[in-house]
């Protein structure tokens, strides 16, 4: 009889084990150390995604593709709440370059997917460069590709980094993936 529960101590013990490794890995792959293009080619738009703590380190991150002249158009699937540097670059007065807002309903990384996908439709784009924040950018990519049939290259926004914020962000995009996994459809 000990050896009963031995045994099943063992594999509760290596399930357990087993679990906490697939969310390490799943953890680090999708919300610390994303895999991102780390060349970025010429593409037909700059897709920003707002939100989250640092929003406006997503907006200046478009603003240098743009000086980089990697698009010929920057777009933002935005909402009503706008940072003033969104406002700005919603109102073209943010650089020297075209740009595009569209209000996302609904306001989430979804409503930003469907937006994006049917403004690329509206358009004629065929690839995009999506900028995010790193722990935002596996669901992202995933919601985005879901709605759009094109080429998606991704940039992280270098101020993505929360300090301590950092843990909070990643169970709430947790939260979201699974959302994201289970229900978001386009």
């Amino acid at each position: 009889m000990v050896t009963g529960r031995r045994t099943t101590s063992l594999f509760a013990a290596i399930a357990i084990g087993c679990g906490a490794a697939v969310f390490a890995f799943f953890t680090n792959r999708w919300f610390l150390d994303p895999r991102v293009d780390s060349t970025l080619e010429a593409a037909d738009a700059i897709v920003v995604f707002p939100g989250g703590p640092e929003e406006d380190a997503r907006f200046v991150r478009a603003i240098e593709l743009m000086d980089q002249r990697l698009a010929p158009v920057l777009f933002v699937a935005t909402d009503i709440d706008q940072t003033e540097l969104e406002a700005s670059i919603c109102a073209g007065t943010a650089g020297s370059f075209p740009t595009a807002c569209r209000l996302s309903e609904p306001r989430n990384t979804f409503g930003n997917s469907v937006a994006t996908s049917e403004q690329a439709a509206a358009r004629g784009w065929d690839s995009i460069i999506l900028v995010t924040a790193d722990d935002h950018i596996a669901r992202s990519h995933m919601l985005l590709s879901r709605c759009f049939d094109g080429r998606i290259q991704t940039a992280v926004s270098e101020t993505s980094k929360q300090g301590w914020r950092r843990p909070g962000r990643v169970v709430y995009e947790w939260a979201a993936m699974g959302k994201a996994l289970f229900v978001d459809r386009c």
